[in-house]
């Protein structure tokens, strides 16, 4: 079924078509997973794995919220019901892709699993030891404040933001290695690949926290339909 979006692969890991699985990342705050868009990577993933999946980093966006000034739990709920509502508006979508209900996997589901606790004191620990996962981190991090100047605008601590990107994306990167020792597949996203996730992915690690070398990355883009037919009759 054809989406007004076409997709390309524009980064993708050696090992990116030898996956059964593709799990389609979607945030809260990229508009390139949601709607038509999404919709285009579910139709451009389904022709290239025998499975689809997607993970919602809904929950994952508390630390976001909670640089407002709001406290956790409020945070929680917040990014808790835009996960709802971001399922709710894209049942039919799912549904068009026969997605199965076990492979929708919300974030508290890596969260909550019995084996993310350890890891993620194992991610805490490594951080604070070794200076260069520490820089991949906090250049991540900045890289996101610089993408969002209206965010900075309306916060006075900008200590109090670069702290809470950096814990969100050590949460990030230790649900990934979670989820990637549990499944055969391919991380598709529409954006390039973050410094942390490829430093866990790449670098010389302890064994305690290898996984995300099994979980390939898979960079897309989008071109509308239109434009490529206006390109083509040129």
């Amino acid at each position: 079924m054809n989406s007004s979006y076409k997709v390309k692969s524009e980064f993708h890991h050696p090992l990116w078509r030898e996956k059964p699985l593709a799990m389609v990342g979607i945030s809260l705050k990229n508009d390139g997973t949601s709607g038509t868009k999404f919709s285009a990577m579910l139709e451009w993933a389904s022709r290239r794995y025998e499975q689809v999946g997607i993970i919602l980093a809904d929950t994952l966006y508390k630390h976001t919220f909670m640089s407002y000034g709001i406290d956790e739990k409020t945070a929680y709920d917040k990014a808790l019901n835009l996960g709802d509502r971001w399922l709710e508006e894209h049942q039919d979508i799912l549904q068009m892709y026969e997605i199965p209900h076990n492979l929708i996997n919300r974030w508290d589901d890596w969260i909550c699993h019995p084996e993310y606790k350890e890891i993620h004191e194992r991610v805490l620990s490594f951080y604070q030891k070794n200076k260069h996962f520490q820089a991949a981190v906090k250049r991540d991090a900045s890289n996101f404040l610089n993408r969002s100047p209206l965010m900075l605008d309306r916060i006075s601590d900008d200590n109090l933001v670069l702290e809470n990107a950096c814990n969100f994306l050590l949460e990030e990167v230790s649900a990934d290695i979670n989820f990637a020792r549990h499944h055969q597949a391919a991380d598709i996203y529409p954006g390039k690949p973050l410094e942390t996730m490829e430093f866990m992915r790449n670098a010389d690690i302890p064994d305690a926290l290898k996984g995300l070398d099994n979980f390939p990355y898979v960079s897309v883009r989008f071109r509308r339909r239109r434009d490529i037919a206006v390109l083509k009759s040129m």
